[in-house]
């Protein structure tokens, strides 16, 4: 039974301002999560497919470590990292075709690498000597965008240029929580 078969029955007391909501039902689409390992689904997967995941996100997460200790040793401005959001970051980058185009946040570099640009020149921003590292045209990815959410009108106005000219082109935008709250 879904949560949303137990909404008539099932109402939880909200609770008070000062304390976190515990209780996952409210939030989950169903009582138990989604499984892919030890399934079918598991075993029609493309190996190659299933390295190369593997190996951005262990790529991924050492170069979060790496950029970190960059970072505190002053060589890097800024540096975001993302660790604990690899797999949604590269999984979403891998999903795009060679047309598309990405549109990072400054906390999305992963996916900028992901998609092939070179790991130093994705940090070259966030160093603060150039407004962006690498061309934009060469992989089809925007610049990293440091205001929140400003990468968004700019996505849609490439998937709007793209619809008028009939041209099959994806634009993925991302943006982490606190963007969805900013007027773009």
């Amino acid at each position: 039974m879904t949560v949303m078969e137990q909404r008539g029955t099932y109402r939880p007391a909200p609770p008070p301002a000062w304390q976190p909501r515990t209780d996952p039902a409210p939030l989950l689409p169903d009582a138990e999560p989604y499984r892919v390992l030890g399934t079918e689904a598991a075993a029609k997967a493309d190996p190659e497919l299933l390295r190369r995941l593997y190996a951005e996100l262990v790529k991924g997460r050492r170069y979060n470590a790496q950029a970190t200790a960059l970072t505190k040793q002053g060589r890097l401005a800024v540096y975001p990292s993302s660790t604990g959001q690899e797999a949604c970051e590269v999984a979403a980058a891998l999903a795009l075709e060679e047309r598309d185009w990405l549109f990072p946040s400054y906390r999305d570099t992963l996916a900028v690498v992901a998609r092939g640009v070179d790991p130093v020149e994705a940090l070259t921003l966030l160093r603060g000597d150039w407004h962006t590292g690498y061309d934009p045209y060469e992989h089809r990815v925007a610049p990293l965008s440091t205001p929140l959410a400003t990468q968004l009108p700019h996505a849609v106005g490439l998937a709007h240029a793209a619809r008028l000219k009939g041209d099959d082109v994806v634009a993925l935008a991302m943006v982490g929580d606190g963007g969805t709250s900013e007027g773009d």
